[in-house]
Formats: C-alpha cells, sequence, structure tokens
C-alpha cells in the first residue's frame, strides 16, 4: 500500500514538473520575442495529462520523461531559430567556399589547414566568423558629420567636408617694406597686401573602413578660383587689366589612400596620397587649427609645403598598447617640381618620420592633463628644373605672411632664400605639448641643412644651416579643453559645452554661448648663412576663437610681422613692420 501511494506521488510530481517546464519554456521565449518587437506563432504545447493509476502499458516512466524533454527541446529550437532569421543559436557561420576548421570547430570558415581565413572573434572560440560579401544593412547616424554603419562597425562611410572663408583681411604696411617683397601675386599685377576676401579650403570629403581591416579616404579641393582687385591678364610680356576675370591655380586631390590595418609589426600601411609625417602643427588638421595659418617657421621648413604637405607614396604608423608612444615613417616619390615657391622634390625619393612619446596623461579626464614630446626628420635629393637645360640642382625655402591675401600661393614671401644650388637638403623638427586644464600650449623647432652644392652661387661645398621656431599658449575662457588623440598624437575636434542656438520666436532668443578661446604665438624665421641672405623674420599672433558648436567656428586674428632683410649691400631699405588683421568662417563636417 505504501508503495503504491510512494509511485502515485512521484508520478504526479513528474507531470507536474513537465508542465511547469513547459510554461516557462514558452513563458521565456515569448518575453524574449516581446523585447525585441517581433511576433512570433508558437508551437502548441502538448497539455499534460493528469495523474492516473499506473498502467504500464506504454514505454517506462523514465523514457517518457526523455521523449517530453525531446520534444520541448525541439520546440525551443525552433522558436530560437525564427528569431534568429532563420539560423540555429549557437551554430557558427559559415562561408562557401571553405573547408572545416579543426576538430570542435566544423563549421568555421578555416583553410584545409585549420588555419583561420578571416578576422578572429574576439567573443568566442579560437575560430573565425564569416565576413560578409552580400549585402549588409547599415545604420545612419550623425557624429559631427554623416555616417552610414553596419552594426558591428566593420563598414562604415563618411561624407563630409570643410569650407574656410577668409574676409575683411586687412594690411598696414609702409611704401618702403613694400619695395622689398616679391614673388606671389606680383606676377598677376595684383598689388600687395590689398584687403581681399575668399575660400582658404573647399573640400569635399568621403572616408570609410571596409570588412573592418581596410580604410580609405578620398578628399578633393576646390578653392582654386577667385576675383581679385585689381586683377590682369599676362599676354605675352604685357599685364592687361582683365577685372571680373578669375585667377585659377588648378583643383587639386589632397588626402586620398588606402589603408591596410593589423599588419604584424607594423600595424598600419597606407599608399597614395597623404600629409608627410613631420611635425605636430602638421599632424593637427588644418580644420582644428589654433590661428587662422600655422606659424612662419611652419610654413619655412615642414617638406612639401609647395603642395599643400601632401606627398605621393607610402606610409606606415601605429603606437604602442598603452599608447604612450607612437611612430609614423613615410617614403614617397613626388612626380612635381615648383622652383618658384617652395621646395623641390623632383622625380627623387624622400623619407619622413616623426615620433612621439606621452610621459604624462590623465586618463581619468580623458587627457585634460598632459604632456608629450616629439621628434621629426625628413631627407630628400634635390631635383633640377627639368624646364630649363643643363639646371643644376636646387632646393628653396621661405616663409609667408599668417595673414594671407588671395590664394595662399599668391601670397608674397617675406623671407626667403632664392634658389639654392644643393645636392640633398634634411630637416629635424623637435616638439613639445601639455595641457593644464583649459590651458593648452605648444612649441617647435626646426633645422635645416643644405649640402654640397659644387661651389654654385658662390656659396662653395660647405652644407648651409637655417632655422625657424615657435610657441603658442591658449587658454578657453568658458573652461573646455582641447580632445588629444593619443594614436596620432595631435589636437582634435573642440566640443564646447554648450553649443550657440537660436531659438526661433519673435526675439530670436539665443541659448548658450559656445566656447571662446584667446591664445597668442611667436615665430622665428632665420634663413640667413654664409652667402644666403633671405633674411629674418619675427612675427607676433593674438587670437580670438568662437566655437558655435563642435563644427562651426569664427577665428578673429591680428599679426604683427617684423622683416629683417639681410642683403650684401649694407643697410637694406625694406626692412620693418606688416600688420595685419584677417578673420575667417571654418565649417567642417
Amino acid at each position: 500500500m505504501r508503495f503504491r501511494f510512494f509511485r502515485r506521488c512521484c508520478a504526479a510530481w513528474r507531470n507536474a514538473a513537465i508542465g511547469t517546464m513547459s510554461l516557462l519554456g514558452v513563458a521565456g521565449l515569448g518575453l524574449a520575442s516581446s523585447a525585441q518587437g517581433q511576433q512570433v506563432d508558437y508551437p502548441p504545447v502538448q497539455p499534460v495529462a493528469a495523474a492516473t493509476a499506473p498502467q504500464q502499458t506504454g514505454p517506462s516512466p523514465i523514457e517518457d520523461l526523455e521523449r517530453r524533454l525531446d520534444e520541448q527541446s525541439r520546440q525551443i529550437q525552433q522558436l530560437q531559430t525564427q528569431l534568429n532569421g532563420g539560423t540555429p543559436s549557437g551554430t557558427p557561420a559559415t562561408a562557401a567556399g571553405f573547408a572545416s576548421g579543426p576538430s570542435g570547430n566544423t563549421a568555421c570558415p578555416c583553410g584545409p589547414d585549420g588555419i583561420p581565413m578571416c578576422k578572429p572573434d574576439p567573443a568566442g572560440p579560437p575560430c573565425c566568423v564569416e565576413v560578409n560579401n552580400d549585402k549588409t544593412p547599415m545604420k545612419a547616424y550623425w557624429s559631427s558629420g554623416v555616417w552610414l554603419a553596419s552594426t558591428d562597425d566593420d563598414f562604415k562611410v563618411h561624407f563630409g567636408g570643410r569650407i574656410q572663408f577668409d574676409a575683411f583681411d586687412a594690411f598696414d604696411v609702409s611704401a618702403r617694406v613694400r619695395a622689398g617683397i616679391s614673388g606671389g601675386s606680383a606676377g598677376f599685377g595684383i598689388p600687395y597686401f590689398d584687403e581681399s576676401q575668399g575660400f582658404r579650403r573647399d573640400r569635399v570629403r568621403m572616408e570609410g573602413t571596409i570588412y573592418d581591416s581596410v580604410d580609405f579616404v578620398w578628399e578633393y579641393d576646390f578653392a582654386t578660383a577667385m576675383n581679385p582687385k585689381n586683377f590682369q591678364a599676362v599676354q605675352g610680356t604685357t599685364l592687361v587689366a582683365a577685372q571680373g576675370s578669375s585667377v585659377f591655380t588648378g583643383t587639386g586631390i589632397t588626402d586620398m589612400n588606402v589603408t591596410l590595418k593589423y599588419i604584424p609589426y607594423i600595424q598600419n600601411v597606407s599608399v597614395g596620397s597623404f600629409l608627410v609625417p613631420f611635425s605636430f602643427e602638421l599632424a593637427t588638421s588644418d580644420r582644428w587649427m589654433d590661428f587662422i595659418e600655422r606659424s612662419a617657421a611652419f610654413d619655412s621648413f615642414v617638406p612639401a609645403t609647395n603642395f599643400a604637405n601632401y606627398t605621393l607614396g607610402a606610409r606606415t604608423f601605429g603606437w604602442n598598447e598603452a599608447e604612450t608612444f607612437t611612430y609614423a615613417a613615410s617614403a614617397s616619390m613626388n612626380n612635381f617640381w615648383d622652383g618658384a615657391s617652395g621646395f623641390d622634390y623632383g622625380n627623387d625619393p624622400m623619407f619622413t618620420g616623426r615620433v612621439t612619446a606621452l610621459p604624462y596623461y590623465d586618463a581619468s579626464t580623458a587627457g585634460r592633463y598632459m604632456l608629450e614630446v616629439g621628434l621629426s626628420g625628413n631627407a630628400f635629393h634635390c631635383q633640377a628644373d627639368p624646364l630649363a637645360a643643363g639646371a643644376p640642382d636646387a632646393t628653396q625655402l621661405r616663409s609667408r605672411l599668417a595673414t594671407r591675401e588671395y590664394l595662399s600661393p599668391l601670397t608674397p614671401s617675406i623671407t626667403n632664400t632664392g634658389t639654392i644650388d644643393g645636392k640633398e637638403q634634411y630637416t629635424e623638427g623637435a616638439e613639445v605639448v601639455g595641457q593644464y586644464g583649459p590651458v593648452s600650449f605648444q612649441s617647435e623647432f626646426y633645422a635645416s641643412q643644405v649640402t654640397d652644392d659644387n661651389g654654385a652661387g658662390g656659396v662653395g661645398t660647405e652644407a648651409l644651416g637655417f632655422k625657424g621656431c615657435y610657441a603658442e599658449v591658449m587658454y578657453f575662457l568658458t573652461g573646455e579643453n582641447r580632445n588629444y588623440n593619443r594614436q596620432r598624437a595631435n589636437w582634435e575636434r573642440v566640443v564646447p559645452y554648450e553649443d550657440w542656438v537660436r531659438v526661433p520666436g519673435e526675439y530670436g532668443r539665443a541659448c548658450g554661448h559656445g566656447a571662446w578661446q584667446i591664445g597668442a604665438r611667436y615665430s622665428y624665421v632665420d634663413l640667413n648663412d654664409k652667402a644666403v641672405h633671405g633674411g629674418q623674420e619675427s612675427e607676433f599672433t593674438l587670437g580670438l576663437n568662437w566655437f558655435l558648436n563642435p563644427n562651426l567656428k569664427f577665428q578673429f586674428n591680428y599679426d604683427a610681422t617684423y622683416r629683417d632683410e639681410e642683403t650684401v649691400a649694407a643697410g637694406s631699405a625694406s626692412n620693418g613692420w606688416i600688420n595685419g588683421f584677417g578673420t575667417r568662417m571654418c565649417l567642417d563636417f
């Protein structure tokens, strides 16, 4: 009697447990489906019969329990398959054309030797995940620009550009100093230091990532035409008035390259057109410069100044795991010559490199307090003018004002070595950059040597040496700080605490004040050595920046430049001060 009672209790408990498990399983799946906002038609759950007196006419109780559990597992698997869009949960994705992988991972897209054929899955076993070559869903969003991206960010594209409009540039300079200036817009009959306005940069840009391991960028600059006052066209050897006509210097490619990532030991390799890896000033994009133009020292010594500092070739760059050290190196082969306005590289190779270290970085404040130091180097073989038969190899150094007029290539030179006959040129740079809350500072020193000029120009075979430097300090009146990129070792976008927003209405009330920043910079250039008299320049710049939001800012600069032109004849008549005031509207997205 007791035995029959015990068996009835066990049967009742077993049936109740099975029923409870069935209800919990279906309820759990229903909640999961509801959380994802999907409608799922659930298979009917088999009702559990009431406990009756045991009659051993079918399977044993254990077998019946196993059958019911198997049925429940099958139903759960079907529901999970529906929720996963037809792919069974927990099944590794496979790619057509791949053999099975190592033991235990037979569904992985690996080669016959068991080596993964695609990117590792950091969250899974030592196997692979499928590379999607089919249609990949993309999401659109705004993050200081328009982006399209896949859910895992393996594929993403950014469409953007920049507009930099300079206006109300005004100058105060004596006739004596004007008389000693050369180059620039003189060939077009445009008076020096004339008030002007125009587009400094007008670029469209597309950049992104494909298959996670390849980055690309495409950028083109259209700011190459203007309608200057008093413009004269050249017809033969005569200047002819051409009011209303435009000056074109040619549209140009800027950033246009492809980068392969995750390369062993060297990390990243780029091929195409890119900025030469030299100096902190150049590493910081012109979208986020502290002043309207970079320093006079930068203008004299940073390579490829005659082509917006872009070069054609290959580069590699990377950083350590702690992001306290970065390196970048490039080898380029330029195919242009511009002896009239800057460096001359010709078709010979040029090698450039930069390394930085981060002695201090406050991670808790994302770099609000930090200190960086770095070194740069550049070497190239000078090239002769291909249009002048029998011309010797040559190079040239010069600097322009921080306040520009018209197109930047038409701005006259303040210091200028003229053509220097030489074989090689070597340039070095040292940098120190820091930030303490709303205060930031940076300084760089440049030096350049030109060697083996074969005695041309009376210089002899001795090397020539030139030098320059700058130092600046900036302060946010509204308390913000600069954003420092530890992988690229540069300043990036300023994000105001409060954006300036105009609220529509009868009074057009403004909410938020944006970010306000003031700063000062001193720059020095010395292009005198031996028989070369390129002159000296001391440049003082005061700046005010108003960041309305992360994408738009207005800049106001006052520049005072003292020009000291050393000539062979005693007492140059063109020494003196040049005062300039400039404004810029800068929109980038």
